[in-house]
């Protein structure tokens, strides 16, 4: 496994992304529709800093 920063980063977002797209599907499966959407609305919005830490929200393109 490489060790490289920009590969774990990429695998840490990959792993969220992952996790968030699961919680999607079972909040879907279980009727929770507005759920469902507001996790696809995070996997589509959340990233990591560069140096790990908490999750941030990137700022909407849109004036």
């Amino acid at each position: 496994m490489s060790k490289n920063p920009n590969d774990l980063k990429k695998i840490r977002i990959n792993y969220f992304s992952e996790s968030l797209a699961c919680l999607q599907r079972e909040a879907c499966r279980l009727g929770y529709h507005e759920a469902a959407h507001l996790l696809a609305v995070a996997r589509e919005t959340v990233e990591f800093p560069r140096e790990g830490g908490a999750a941030l929200i990137r700022p909407d393109p849109k004036p």
